[in-house]
């Protein structure tokens, strides 16, 4: 069964657009069509409000549909420049022949033309905006609404969005959130509901894919691969006990400062911070800078803190080789301790413990890059592709040079300026086009991108609530099946537990607590959730083992 005769008489005859799009995704039209006209509604009622939907169920289709109608130009902004020009190829995709242009930091200043009212839809990013707003306040006078996808990125004040937002409301711009994951906790949602100036919020129930989760323990690989990885773990090891022992003794017979590090005990960054602050209580409570020349004796304050610091890299190295990769720790060494000129990263450097490391990885493959070619190796023989997400850039090379040698094809897709528009552009086109099988990335494609993957793989756990349901959104697509996997140490699969328990906690797969909702003008976040707020880093202790999956648009890990 087809379209309807009132779906394809708004689709054809009223707004003359492509018919087969909404054929090919009948389902979720039947959605987006009313639900858009809804929104027309909103809008000339002067309502500013946002829509949350679940990833991959078309906000943006609603968004774009929503502009169409409208008589008023369309500001459409998105969080980073990738997206606004895929946002126009989707525009085009919907079958609009209204004009539009795509203004982001690359467009050259000729091109930035805000004033051309021939042109229905501006897509840009925030940034860029704010720039133009600079040279020309009056810019959004030219537009009669604005769009904010992906809002939840305005969680602060000093955000673009939140400052678009302010000056919108001053010219008395309709504004409209799109997101799937409007936050990790209540008060978050209400704030960034506050700062883009939204006094609504409408959930959309959408049909999903259903999603396969499961996690894939380091530690249960065979012992000659996970053995060479011990024993590197254990050398690192050593050098913080080594540094603890030594901290310890020139505490006491130094400065006579009663604290101790337990030679025994892994200290975490948030340990060591919470350290290094009850240290400083034992000296005057002035600046670190200040407290250290008032001491007599500056030589031994400034070797007990070159000692903590020395522990701390330490624990960072081990971090990296346990959960990341060897190719990110020698990153790290070349790229920040042979270059300082600190104290202890020259002691560090010249005791060649560190170049011992380096040459023990030099040619050693980390069990979980064993893992990931064993995972590409069985979608490889199902025709499936998959998107890598990874925290370091150093990690996502090594995965692509890697699966590269043992015959899977592989890209990279990098942010933070790693990569030029034109490159991640072709990145993104390789997997679309399937001339790739697995795409390395970090967060730069984590959310807004319609990638249509089979599987995500997540070689570092997600870091909050928000990172899982976008990370896990970019599967599963046009009605296919998806499978989200993990690779996880055994710290890493607490906060894997735990983004999940926080994401079915707050209800943020379905929002089903949002359907039918109109709250008043003074958004009241408390009205909205129900349950407690959870954050990571309150069940580190905790290790959290969910029920078994059941269907959904978002997993129950097991």
């Amino acid at each position: 069964m087809g379209l309807t005769a009132k779906m394809r008489d708004f689709i054809v005859d009223v707004y003359e657009l492509n018919p087969a799009f909404f054929e090919a995704r009948l389902e979720k039209a039947k959605v987006w069509i009313p639900e858009s006209q809804i929104m027309m509604k909103r809008v000339i009622c002067e309502q500013s409000f946002a829509i949350v939907a679940p990833t991959g169920g078309g906000k943006t289709v609603m968004g774009q549909l929503t502009a169409v109608q409208l008589s008023q130009r369309c500001l459409f902004l998105v969080p980073m420049r990738r997206l606004a020009k895929r946002h126009q190829k989707l525009f085009e995709a919907i079958g609009s022949k209204l004009p539009t242009r795509v203004i982001i930091g690359e467009t050259p200043v000729k091109k930035r033309i805000w004033d051309n009212h021939d042109e229905r839809v501006i897509f840009a990013t925030g940034q860029v905006v704010m720039e133009e707003l600079k040279k020309n306040p009056e810019l959004l006078k030219n537009f009669g609404h604005v769009i904010f996808d992906e809002f939840h990125n305005a969680a602060t004040g000093t955000h673009a969005y939140s400052q678009i937002a302010v000056r919108a409301k001053m010219e008395n711009l309709s504004r409209i959130g799109l997101s799937a994951s409007p936050g990790n906790s209540k008060e978050k949602i209400g704030q960034a509901m506050k700062n883009c100036c939204l006094d609504r919020i409408y959930n959309i129930a959408m049909p999903v894919t259903r999603q396969i989760a499961s996690i894939i323990h380091v530690e249960e690989l065979p012992g000659k691969i996970i053995g060479r990885h011990r024993y590197l773990e254990e050398l690192i090891q050593n050098e913080m006990t080594r540094c603890a022992y030594i901290f310890n003794y020139q505490a006491r017979a130094k400065l006579g400062v009663s604290v101790f590090v337990d030679p025994k005990k892994h200290l975490g960054y948030k340990e060591i911070k919470k350290f290094r602050e009850g240290l400083l209580e034992y000296m005057p409570n002035t600046a670190i800078g200040e407290n250290y020349n008032l001491f007599e004796d500056k030589a031994s304050v400034g070797q007990l803190l070159s000692t903590l610091r020395e522990y701390e890299v330490w624990a960072h190295v081990y971090d990296l080789v346990h959960n990341e990769s060897y190719e990110a720790f020698r990153n790290y060494y070349q790229e920040t301790l042979v270059p300082s000129t600190a104290g202890y990263a020259i002691r560090m450097v010249k005791r060649g413990r560190m170049a011992d490391l380096i040459d023990l990885t030099q040619n050693a493959v980390h069990p979980k890059m064993h893992l990931l070619l064993k995972m590409m190796e069985s979608l490889q023989r199902r025709g499936m592709q998959a998107i890598n997400f990874v925290a370091n850039k150093a990690t996502a090379m090594g995965c692509h040079a890697f699966l590269q040698t043992n015959n899977v094809t592989s890209n990279t897709m990098l942010g933070g300026g790693t990569m030029k528009g034109i490159d991640q552009e072709a990145a993104l086109e390789a997997i679309e086009d399937k001339r790739v099988q697995i795409l390395n990335a970090t967060t730069v494609v984590r959310e807004g991108f319609d990638l249509s993957v089979d599987c995500v793989i997540n070689y570092n756990p997600p870091k909050s609530s928000i990172d899982l349901i976008q990370r896990s959104g970019r599967a599963g697509r046009h009605d296919k099946p998806a499978e989200i996997i993990y690779l996880a140490t055994a710290e890493e699969r607490v906060k894997i537990y735990a983004a999940d328990r926080n994401v079915r906690r707050m209800k943020l797969a379905e929002l089903s607590q949002f359907a039918g909702s109109l709250f008043p003008q003074e958004f009241n976040p408390e009205e909205v959730f129900l349950g407690d707020d959870l954050e990571i880093g309150e069940i580190e202790e905790e290790v959290y083992l969910p029920p078994v999956m059941a269907a959904g648009s978002q997993p129950n890990l097991f």
